[in-house]
């Protein structure tokens, strides 16, 4: 067994910097901080969401979700919502790349979980309703681009796809 013992005005010193890089944008330096500090401290939850902070700067996904995860576990009151916004984000993102790569099904169901965490993400639904237009489907893209303008009823884009997925609809009947 080895005890480590930490110099608790070093350990501050250390986390002061790494969160001034991180404020800062500069999500590497902060990340290698971070990391240095867990070595020695590897239970302080606030530093796990810092780090699952900065590893989402870096567009890291499965970094920052594994950080977020430990810090949610070390104290889920103080950091479980994190752990919500982060895999939100993360689905989110991945969804937005799916429909990139037209792989609908995948977009879908990703977005759909982002959906659920943020129901008020305009972009979702706009994006939703992209990927439910491509597969043909177009009650469930007609439904998800209505709710995009629910909440933006002036965005000129969901207009247009409006009209668009309007017309294929009834050219398929």
């Amino acid at each position: 067994v080895t005890v480590l013992m930490i110099d608790a005005k070093v350990f501050k010193a250390k986390e002061d910097e790494a969160n001034t890089l991180l404020t800062n944008s500069k999500f590497k330096e902060a990340a290698v901080i971070y990391k240095e500090m867990l070595k020695l401290a590897p239970n302080e939850a606030v530093v796990w969401g810092n780090l699952a902070k900065a590893e989402a700067g870096m567009m890291d996904h499965q970094g920052a979700l594994e950080a977020v995860t430990k810090a949610a576990e070390l104290n889920p009151k103080e950091f479980g919502s994190l752990k919500v916004q982060i895999a939100t984000w993360v689905n989110f993102d991945d969804g937005l790349h799916a429909l990139q790569s037209k792989d609908y099904p995948k977009a879908i169901k990703l977005l759909t979980e982002a959906l659920k965490a943020q129901p008020e993400n305009s972009d979702g639904y706009y994006n939703l309703a992209l990927a439910y237009g491509h597969q043909r489907k177009y009650d469930e893209a007609l439904k998800n681009i209505n709710e995009a303008l629910k909440l933006k009823p002036n965005e000129k884009a969901y207009l247009e796809v409006k009209r668009i997925l309007e017309i294929n609809a009834k050219g398929d009947n």
